[in-house]
This record gives C-alpha cells, structure tokens and sequence, in this order.
C-alpha cells in the first residue's frame, strides 16, 4: 500500500531491539572524515503486530561466529578479526524471546550487504521485502562500488521465488495499512536502500538501516563506500524530514550512542513500562 510522507497513526504491539555483536571499527570507515575507533553494534529488529511478526534484517551469518576469516574473508579478517559470540545470531535471539524462524511472516531487509542478509535462508518461508533495485545491483554491483559487500549465497533462493521478493519504491509502503510499519525507499548507500518507521504504544522510531552509520552522518557527510554520495545527502534529508512529520526518533543502527540509549531484548516497546 503506497503512502505519503506522513502515516497514519496505528501502533505495533511491541518492538525488540534484538542483541547484537558488537565490533570494534574506525569511525572514518563508517562517516567519511571522522576520527578513532568506535564498538559498533550490528542488530536486527523485531516487530509484533496483530497481524504478523515482522523481522527487520537478519544479521550474520552463524559461521562467522568462529570463522569469520572462512566465511568472510578479508572482510571478515578486517571486522571479525575474534569473530563474536554465536547466541547474539538471529535464531538464538528469537528463540530467547519464545520464538522460532517460522514464526516470522515477514522479512524487512533495509539492504542486502552481507552483515545484514546472513540468514535469510532460515526464513524462506517468509514473504520479503526489500528496496527498488535492490537485488539486481546484489547480483551486479558496479565493478567499483561494493562488489564484496554481497554474499549471493544469501539470498540465491529467491531467483527461484520471485513471488517472495517485493520491492518498495520510488513509492512508500505502509506494511499493514495503519500507519504501524512503514518502509521508505531511501537511496544512495545502496540503490534500494530503506528506513522503516514503527510506531509503538510507547514512541515512534525511524529506523535507519544504513541510509546513514552513524549519527555524525545525518550532518550529510556520506558513507566513504555509498553508491551514490549525491543519493545519500537527499535521502538523509528525507530522513530527517520524515522523522520530524512523524514526531519520530531516528535509530542509526550502527551507533554505539544510540545503541546504549535504547531498550535492547528482552526489554521491549509496548507502552507497558
């Protein structure tokens, strides 16, 4: 269902903030021109609505856990150099919330960069959503820009499931026509890029997936790997903008303060606390 900017006014009934790994890397590798080294976290997010659980992004792969140099490679090498504990995967967190993989309707990936994609797999029976042009440019990546950042492997069951695969955008997208779970097509760190409003009985937050890494880039400052740093200042704007129409806080995934601000699992945004 295509929106406006401004959503309606539903509500989620909770929103987890699933735990993560964090790691240690150097703040110029996420915002171009910052300095020192920053413990990054890298989560995913999930969403309980009377209509279906939606999980946003599914972290890395479980094997990176203790082979991050295997799995990985020299990007594994250079992030994961001690790996990182394997409970803080997707299914464990799940499981410690009282769920299984197949209770999942609904996949959101903010985009397909391979710390985000690790276990969609363990989710093929869900129905998943990502950004315009999102897949393609993960198959064919300009030979320049991010060629190592996609593991096809993946999400290689989905060229046998089309039906499966969604694409949001240039239009927005209101999941469950109530204003609750909105998907934004936000590009420039990647073609189909998206930041996911959610409403909860407690406040609404903007998620930024990786439209921006750290707060320093809502300044414009581009990520020094974007596919298109012109795309990016437009859609921090649009962000922004969309935050401020919908009395929403932005949540930068990757950032240690806005990390250490929030509610992680099992505590949860349910207006009860």
């Amino acid at each position: 269902m295509a929106t406006s900017m401004l959503a309606g006014t539903g509500t989620v009934s909770r929103l987890w903030a699933l735990d993560a790994p964090i790691l240690t890397l150097p703040a110029a590798l996420l915002v171009l021109g910052c300095e020192g080294l920053l413990p990054c976290p890298f989560p995913s997010f999930l969403i309980e609505h009377p209509q279906g659980r939606v999980l946003i992004d599914t972290g890395m792969r479980p094997e990176a856990a203790d082979d991050p140099v295997g799995t990985y490679g020299d990007i594994g090498a250079a992030l994961l150099p001690d790996g990182f504990p394997r409970e803080l995967c997707v299914d464990h967190q799940l499981e410690k919330l009282g769920y299984q993989p197949g209770d999942i309707d609904t996949v959101v990936m903010t985009h397909l960069h391979l710390d985000h994609t690790g276990m969609m797999p363990l989710f093929r029976h869900a129905q998943f959503f990502g950004g315009l042009g999102e897949m393609r440019f993960a198959w064919w990546p300009d030979p320049s820009q991010q060629s190592g950042f996609f593991l096809t492997d993946d999400f290689a069951f989905l060229r046998e499931r089309p039906s499966q695969w969604i694409e949001v955008g240039p239009y927005d997208y209101d999941l469950f026509g109530d204003g609750s779970v909105v998907l934004y097509h936000l590009p420039g760190h990647t073609p189909g890029s998206l930041g996911v409003l959610v409403r909860t009985p407690e406040q609404n937050f903007l998620l930024a997936g990786d439209v921006v890494h750290l707060r320093a880039g809502l300044s414009g400052m581009p990520f020094p790997n974007d596919w298109s740093a012109e795309q990016t200042a437009r859609s921090v704007a649009r962000l922004k903008a969309i935050a401020k129409a919908n009395n929403a806080q932005i949540w930068v995934g990757h950032d240690p303060e806005d990390w250490a601000i929030t509610k992680h699992a099992p505590a949860v945004y349910d207006g009860a606390s």
